[in-house]
């Protein structure tokens, strides 16, 4: 996070000033103990107050989240990443002084890529406007190693024997064990990684994703209601897995559909009265039949239809699309509601694959005796064999109403497996799309 400390450099300059003299002094005053060269000291403690200065001053950069690191580019966009660049060269003055001060490259090596690991820390922790990430932590490291590299060619050709002493080989080493150990601890247990660039593009993708259910739902809309129709309202439901529910409410009447399916899941008109029609029976359902077909072509084809009046004989109709394999009905649903002008009022669907279902064992007859079994004054009335979801599989379910010996009503509902003859208990897959308005008059 070099461009936002460059940005405000003249702030910085003052600091950078003020932490050479605060570092300064005290190198001098050591390096004159030790008879260390003090012009050396003194270089040494400018580079290092200049990269403190550039990482640790508080910016207004970074992700807005303490303990977290980002954990930075590919390595071709790393190699040509202007702020690695920047990084890089940062650390190269500090260690190249550092290692022809203390004649102690390895030494001075693990100090370094310590000191890059230590800043990017304290930044996660601090997240004063500053970014951890480990990009800084590559480039600064690379940084000091290659520095290093420099001061000791520099050495070796100067003094004409290697820099490479075994105490600090050995030194170095110790220093590498306690220090990583440390740092890697220090980050594994206060600070969590993130893929910045993921989540950017994530990000994107889901402008997009949202750009293309905007346009999606418009045209349907405009295909459904009429190019005159205004959308007033949008939302999104998460239904788990990658799926969404689309919903739209219009001057005209709501829509709700499933993305990424693209499959339009209900429409209800705000008109919910019949027109008043002239059209016979049989052209009412060839006008439910075309739209159907038109939204819902895999789902009608080998359906069986049902056609009968909502209310009245005289009045809107309602057309109902089931499928069976084997004899037992599939999950997939679909009712059109037709007016007798030919009118498409409502559509409610569920629009499920056919599921893979073991056979059916359990004869009808069975079933009844099973869900009469331990009940004298009850009978039994086996309905269908309906595929459901059982414990997150697909199972062919016997449907069965009881009701007591005389009653003409069924007090409750059962559900036998078809295979085992247990008593289950269907769940949903999904919440229900929504119905029919309240109060709609259907006559």
């Amino acid at each position: 996070m070099i461009e936002a400390s460059i940005n405000a450099l003249p702030g910085l300059v003052s600091l950078f000033v003020v932490a050479t003299v605060l570092l300064g002094l005290p190198a001098a005053l050591i390096a004159g103990a030790k008879k260390k060269p003090i012009f050396l000291a003194l270089l040494f403690a400018a580079t290092l107050a200049g990269i403190l200065t550039v990482t640790m001053t508080p910016g207004s950069g970074g992700v807005g989240q303490a303990r977290v690191c980002d954990a930075g580019l590919p390595l071709g966009a790393f190699l040509t990443s202007e702020s690695a660049q920047l990084n890089f060269l940062l650390f190269v003055p500090m260690s190249v002084t550092a290692a022809l001060l203390f004649r102690r490259p390895v030494s001075v090596a693990v100090g370094s890529v310590a000191l890059a690991f230590s800043i990017e820390l304290a930044q996660a922790w601090i997240a004063e406007g500053r970014a951890c990430t480990y990009d800084d932590i590559t480039a600064n490291a690379i940084g000091g190693v290659g520095g290093v590299l420099c001061a000791s060619a520099y050495l070796w050709v100067k003094e004409g024997n290697s820099p490479f002493a075994l105490r600090d080989v050995l030194w170095g080493t110790g220093l590498a064990a306690v220090t990583g150990a440390a740092l890697t601890t220090a980050f594994l247990s206060s600070i969590t990684t993130v893929d910045g660039d993921a989540r950017q593009n994530q990000a994107q993708q889901k402008f997009r994703d949202t750009d293309q259910q905007d346009q999606w739902m418009n045209r349907t809309v405009a295909k459904i209601y009429g190019h005159q129709t205004e959308v007033a309202e949008t939302g999104m439901q998460q239904l788990g897995h990658g799926r969404w529910r689309l919903t739209a409410k219009t001057t005209r009447g709501e829509i709700s559909a499933l993305w990424p399916d693209r499959k339009l899941e209900s429409m209800w008109s705000k008109n919910n009265r019949d027109d008043s029609g002239n059209l016979t029976d049989a052209e009412m359902k060839a006008a439910a039949q075309n739209f159907g077909e038109k939204w819902f072509p895999k789902e009608t084809v080998g359906a069986r239809t049902k056609f009968r009046a909502v209310a009245e004989r005289r009045g809107a109709h309602l057309l109902n699309y089931r499928r069976y394999v084997h004899g037992v009905m599939m999950p997939m649903r679909l009712d059109i509601v037709v007016t007798t002008s030919g009118r498409i009022m409502g559509v409610t669907a569920q629009t499920t694959a056919d599921p893979s279902l073991p056979r059916v064992t359990v004869t009808k007859k069975e079933a009844k005796e099973l869900a009469e079994r331990g009940s004298e004054r009850t009978d039994a009335t086996p309905v269908s064999v309906l595929a459901q979801r059982v414990s997150g599989s697909w199972r062919p379910v016997w449907m069965i109403g009881l009701k007591t010996h005389g009653s003409e009503e069924n007090s409750e509902t059962v559900f036998l497996d078809a295979v085992t003859g247990k008593r289950v208990q269907p769940q949903n897959s999904e919440a229900p799309p929504p119905g029919q308005p309240a109060g709609a008059d259907l006559r």
